[in-house]
């Protein structure tokens, strides 16, 4: 066995000095292991930790939040500062960047510090689709679009792996609001789970290898998500070759027997209805032993496969808010920044010698980073949005702040005062997060908010509108007298410094929004019936765009809009099938050209209609995308091949994927409603 200089209580909080992967066979530890010890690998021993087995040297696993960052406390009393960590920007701000490539290295960078704290497990990403903006977590998802989350969701798996942390890919599935929600039944149809729900999680185990998965608190179809055999072990195991580890949402499971039976290998965070009641069940008969050993030996091959058993102790809070991780964290955030609104090009700013900005509201003197509850991270240094602006802006140009933006009288007077007013708005920790769902709030500001609008639009016209938030935001009454409207979400540590790039041209704005903005939330299929105990999906796979479009609804702002300072064209579309059945393949090219006269990036989208369907599908689904930096005057082409799923509804009567014989769409653009190429092709007998 190899030891490591290392004190002793160290091992006391870690785990086990590791060996080498050709010491370790699964087989030979499972011999090797009593019962108790078997079930021991089943079940938590606190409030983010599995058991280790120090007669045997497994290691335990050891856990961390981490959907946008590492933010435990569990080693302050050892090394200075390890309580924090770098804060990425959230989950809903990477999906805004549309950009799979940087989603990997920042689930690798979140990786990279959960190990440097002494975890090799990461309860993330959260790939759960948004299907009500209300719902409180939404900021810690990528969106309302299976095709878009899973892409994001693969990549995070797969760059979060990498560096040799286990992904956990959650919540298995329909956890789609925080009130009551371990107690809620999602009574849904399968074929809205299989093209909606279920196609982020299956994407995050066939294309990234993802080696856990979380079960939900919820129930589907009056069967608890811990229990359900037929999405733990049919569908998971049997149809998606998963054959890693089913966990647990904290305090999620319901029952020892049903539990171990459906499918659900470890219970965490300790053992309420594993340990001494499934050894309790094993020993009466209850419990078949092979359910133990299947179960153990999953937990023991994935600990093998991501190796944990060679793997160094690294706490070393060097590593933790590296500065690699901080230039990541704002490269991130300034390619999720959505420029909304900008009427008579009033942004980028301008600002000249002697002039002044005063930046006003709730977010103008804090960080906005994110929801409340467990994903909740401490940075090492943030930067505001007056900081921001103060290092960015030319020199002799004031930026002004309000401790009490609440004091009419001064608001009116700074904001009367100043060349232009940015309004730094928006929801954070007090209005969203884990057990906090807006409801009631109708998706409007909260109304102090609101009224500072109201008292700077009297003062003047010249106002910037930021929104921190991690979803959407109805914007009436103010939304037609405010020249620009720029959406940051939770962006990060530097946040501020990104915002700043932006407002000023530095960078170019080139996030698309991940989810629909409606006008109201009376717009969305689920208003009125949000939050339920019992929870009807009436609306099937009409959910984001696919009901604003299906409704011909109007939206605030659709599924990918965003704006930039240049102007992109497009041209060329060429859509060519070949092949029939299961292998056919539909090519798609087309030119994208940087027309404006500075750089910038485009995400060009390709949506599919099915033009002659049997059964009601959304005038458009997103089935490609790509993101393009371009320089000014450069043009690029776009190649992409769609396939049978691209194509495919799920059939409920045959319970299979199927695609009609007759005529299809490609439509590609700049969001769902702003296409700008059309082609048809037909599939079946030519």
């Amino acid at each position: 066995m190899v030891h490591h200089d290392v004190v002793a209580f160290l091992w006391d909080r870690i785990g086990v000095a590791p060996r080498a992967e050709d010491e370790v066979e699964v087989d030979d530890l499972l011999a090797s292991m009593s019962l108790d010890e078997k079930i021991a690998q089943l079940h938590g021993t606190g409030q983010m930790r599995a058991t280790v087995n120090r007669r045997l040297d497994v290691p335990a696993f050891e856990t961390a939040d981490g959907p946008h960052g590492i933010g435990e406390a569990v080693w302050r009393y050892l090394y200075r500062h390890t309580d924090r960590a770098t804060a990425f920007p959230a989950a809903i701000a990477i999906a805004a960047s549309w950009d799979p490539d940087l989603a990997a290295r920042v689930g690798g960078a979140i990786a990279i510090e959960a190990r440097a704290k002494g975890r090799n497990w990461l309860l993330a990403p959260a790939v759960d689709l948004v299907r009500d903006p209300r719902a409180g977590r939404v900021f810690e998802a990528y969106g309302e679009d299976p095709y878009l989350s899973g892409r994001l969701g693969a990549a995070f798996v797969r760059g979060a792996q990498a560096q040799g942390v286990i992904a956990t890919p959650k919540h298995f599935v329909c956890h789609h609001h925080e009130t009551l929600h371990r107690d809620v039944d999602a009574r849904v149809g399968e074929r809205a789970l299989r093209e909606l729900y279920l196609t982020p999680f299956e994407a995050a185990v066939r294309e990234g290898g993802a080696r856990s998965i979380m079960a939900a608190g919820n129930s589907v179809n009056g069967i608890h998500c811990t229990e359900h055999e037929w999405l733990l072990r049919s569908v998971l195991r049997d149809e998606w070759g998963f054959d890693g580890v089913v966990i647990s949402d904290w305090d999620a499971a319901t029952s020892t027997a049903a539990s171990i039976d459906a499918g659900l290998d470890v219970e965490m965070p300790k053992a309420k209805f594993y340990g001494a009641p499934l050894q309790a069940a094993v020993e009466s008969g209850r419990v078949p032993a092979s359910r133990v050993e299947d179960a153990a030996r999953r937990v023991l091959g994935v600990k093998l496969a991501a190796g944990l058993f060679s793997r160094p102790l690294e706490l070393d809070p060097t590593r933790v808010g590296a500065t690699e991780h901080r230039e990541l964290a704002l490269e991130a955030a300034r390619e999720s920044i959505v420029l909304l609104e900008n009427r008579g090009d009033f942004l980028p700013l301008r600002p000249k010698a002697n002039s002044t900005i005063a930046v006003l509201g709730p977010w103008s003197r804090r960080a906005a980073l994110g929801g409340r509850g467990s994903s909740e991270v401490k940075p090492l240094q943030a930067v505001t949005t007056a900081d921001g602006l103060r290092a960015a802006v030319p020199g002799g140009v004031r930026v002004e702040t309000l401790t009490d933006w609440s004091d009419d009288r001064r608001v009116a007077a700074i904001a009367a005062a100043a060349d232009v007013v940015v309004l730094a708005l928006g929801l954070g920790p007090r209005l969203e997060g884990e057990s906090l769902d807006r409801v009631g709030n109708d998706l409007t500001l909260p109304p102090d908010q609101v009224g500072l609008i109201e008292r700077v639009l009297e003062a003047t016209s010249r106002v910037v509108v930021v929104l921190h938030a991690g979803s959407a935001i109805a914007m009436d009454p103010w939304i037609d007298r405010v020249p620009a409207v720029v959406v940051a979400w939770y962006p990060g540590e530097l946040g501020g410094q990104a915002l700043a790039e932006i407002l000023l041209g530095i960078v170019d704005p080139s996030g698309k929004l991940p989810l629909t903005f409606p006008r109201a939330a009376s717009q969305l299929p689920t208003f009125g019936a949000f939050p339920e105990r019992v929870s009807e999906y009436r609306e099937g796979v009409f959910v984001g765009y696919r009901h604003f479009d299906a409704n011909a609804l109007e939206p605030l702002f659709p599924f990918g809009h965003g704006r930039s300072y240049t102007r992109f064209e497009y041209s060329d579309l060429v859509v060519e099938s070949r092949g029939q059945g299961p292998q056919i393949a539909v090519d798609v090219r087309f030119a994208v050209h940087n027309a404006g006269d500075r750089a910038g990036a485009e995400v060009a989208q390709v949506y599919v209609h099915d033009l002659e369907a049997s059964v009601a599908r959304p005038p458009r689904e997103l089935k490609g995308f790509a993101r393009l930096e371009l320089e000014a005057g450069q043009s690029r082409e776009v190649k992409l091949t769609l396939g049978y799923r691209d194509l495919a509804f799920f059939d409920e009567a045959t319970r299979a994927w199927t695609v009609e014989p007759g005529a299809f769409e490609v439509q590609v653009g700049a969001s769902s409603r702003d296409l700008r190429l059309r082609r048809q092709f037909t599939y079946g007998a030519q």
